[in-house]
């Protein structure tokens, strides 16, 4: 029997594997690839952040994570989940003061406003971020980050700041879907054009 402090997560693996806690065994968590945790719907609100249980997955390649707080007693816990290959923040509130180091196909931060993704991700290896539907995203610092290839948008309001970090980052590859552009950056978006490879679909002028 495998014991675990996360009781949303052990209520996940009864459903996926279809044992009951006490019949959970090591060999039925190496089977295991893809996990989603919601905060919110965690029974035992004392455990509900931790993510300590995760590193039992020893198969994992793709973790989500809903409405999670990522701070100093947890971060630690995602950087030790070596077989990661794609992570997704879902209306999750990460403390500015924490800096994560994760190696990664992709990282997807959904509905999660306020971060400065270089510092967050600084010393990271991640090949492509994901950036969907997020207010108040800090793009300063891209170049912390290692090995970005691609750094995609979608339904966010694009300020003339965000398109000159995105001109002094390294990423070569930029795509912009259904996002907002005000009438005044065009020319910014254009400047961008001419350095990097830019996919823009749906634009949205804004005054």
């Amino acid at each position: 029997m495998v014991k675990l402090r996360n009781k949303n997560l052990e209520q996940i693996i009864q459903a996926i594997i279809n044992k009951s806690s006490t019949e959970i065994e090591e060999k039925d968590l190496d089977t295991i690839e893809v996990i989603t945790l919601d905060a919110n719907n965690s029974i035992d609100q004392a455990y509900n952040f931790d993510l300590g249980d995760l590193n039992k997955l020893k198969n994992l390649k793709k973790c989500i994570l809903k409405n999670y707080y990522i701070y100093e007693k947890n971060y630690k816990n995602l950087e030790e989940l070596q077989t990661i290959e794609i992570f997704e923040l879902f209306n999750c509130k990460i403390n500015s003061n924490i800096n994560i180091k994760l190696k990664l196909k992709k990282i997807i931060f959904d509905f999660c406003n306020n971060i400065n993704i270089g510092i967050f991700l600084k010393n990271s290896k991640i090949n492509e971020i994901y950036i969907r539907d997020c207010r108040k995203i800090n793009l300063q610092n891209l170049n912390y980050i290692n090995n970005t290839e691609e750094i995609s948008f979608e339904e966010i309001e694009i300020k003339r700041k965000m398109l000159i970090d995105l001109c002094n980052s390294n990423i070569k590859n930029i795509n912009f879907n259904n996002c907002y552009v005000g009438l005044f950056i065009e020319n910014m978006l254009e400047k961008l054009n001419k350095l990097k490879n830019i996919n823009c679909n749906n634009k949205k002028l804004v005054k």
